[in-house]
């Protein structure tokens, strides 16, 4: 099992929320001026699956169809 990352990205690692067989999601939060943080949940793709075009191809059209759903019940992706 892997460590727990304390960054991805520009985005500081809370907690791991859960892990399938293509990626890991991960609770993080976002620091921005002022003292403003807003929590944001993070999809990363596996890095044993990063280089393989079809799992590359499903990770971002999934993330791309979930950028388009817009309904009040629906949480915002981007």
């Amino acid at each position: 099992m892997s460590a727990t990352p304390e960054q991805i990205g520009k985005y500081r690692v809370l907690a791991k929320l859960g892990q399938g067989g293509m990626a890991t999601v991960w609770l993080t939060v976002s620091s921005g001026k002022a003292g403003f943080e807003k929590l944001l949940v993070v999809k990363e793709l596996r890095s044993e699956l990063a280089d393989d075009p079809e799992f590359l191809t499903m990770f971002l059209d999934e993330a791309r169809l979930a950028a388009r759903l817009n309904h009040p019940n629906v949480v915002h992706t981007s």
